[in-house]
């Protein structure tokens, strides 16, 4: 669709883009998503929830430091303990740290949450292909 615009609108309308993606990920104000507390927040408890899917389903927590909390504590007080120190964390930094670092903190833990459910979706995957 991009390749069908006339010459003067594409070098017009990448470079605005470009612009936009840029702040509304990395800008100069809290007015994007991503540097949005609560989408810190969300991004954990889905975290969460991908992995309570994944430990119920025979699968390993690879933090070693919440395996061991699960280890030792079970998975409900690891999974308590991950969420609380999300917030925790996210309350100590948020008012601290500068624009570009709250854009990096949450795309990263986007990508997290994407390779997690690309895991969990490929295990559930392999059980619906090869049923025991």
């Amino acid at each position: 669709m991009y390749d069908r615009l006339p010459d003067n609108t594409r070098n017009r309308l990448l470079p605005q883009l470009s612009a936009s993606a840029a702040r509304l990920i990395w800008g100069e104000d809290d007015s994007g998503w991503g540097h949005s507390q609560a989408t810190w927040i969300t991004l954990h408890f889905v975290d969460s929830v991908l992995t309570w899917i994944a430990v119920s389903m025979g699968m390993y927590e690879l933090n070693p430091f919440l395996a061991l909390a699960a280890g030792t504590y079970g998975v409900g007080m690891m999974l308590w303990g991950k969420m609380t120190l999300a917030i925790l964390i996210g309350l100590m930094i948020w008012n601290r740290v500068s624009h570009r670092v709250k854009g990096t903190l949450n795309m990263c833990m986007a990508g997290a949450v994407i390779a997690n459910s690309l895991f969990v979706g490929a295990h559930l995957w392999l059980i619906h292909l090869f049923p025991e």
